[in-house]
């Protein structure tokens, strides 16, 4: 797949994997739109970054553990971008705890950005895929806890 000239909407895109898959993209000549749920100096560097690249770099503020923010950040990254051409759902949160002190609330925090997240993330980039009537391609991106287990990040390794 040529990248030059695509969109790529990464979530979960401000810092780590994330930002080296957007750094990646915009080097390649995609376009990119980062996300998180927090616009804060980690934020603001990448943006500046993969601004050298001389893409367009747009930034979502979301959520997408809800479908409503994830649905309007998809929307208007493809209104803007004229259509989205990649999503790469990336965006995880990690509750740092033993296993036996893990609550409801914490198993039900991490499911809805793992899993719900980019379930919403992923229908709605397609039906905007769809719509443009070209495809497109969804990545989703897991961890190598999933298989090797860390200390205190059991809910984490399970996605």
């Amino acid at each position: 797949m040529m990248l030059e000239g695509k969109n790529a909407l990464i979530t979960g895109s401000k810092q780590g994997i994330g930002k080296a898959i957007a750094i990646q993209l915009a080097s390649q000549g995609c376009n990119i739109g980062l996300n998180d749920i927090v616009r804060d100096s980690y934020a603001e560097h990448t943006l500046k970054l993969l601004r050298e690249y001389g893409v367009k770099v747009s930034w979502y503020k979301a959520d997408i553990s809800l479908k409503k923010q994830t649905d309007k950040m998809i929307k208007s990254f493809s209104d803007k971008h004229n259509g989205i051409d990649i999503l790469v759902n990336n965006a995880v949160s990690s509750i740092q705890k033993p296993f036996l002190e893990i609550k409801e609330d914490d198993w039900e925090f991490e499911v809805g950005n793992a899993l719900k997240g980019y379930l919403f993330c992923s229908q709605a980039a397609a039906k905007e895929m769809i719509k443009k009537g070209i495809g497109g391609r969804i990545v989703s991106i897991s961890s190598v806890h999933f298989f090797v287990a860390a200390k205190n990040s059991t809910v984490y390794g399970n996605f």
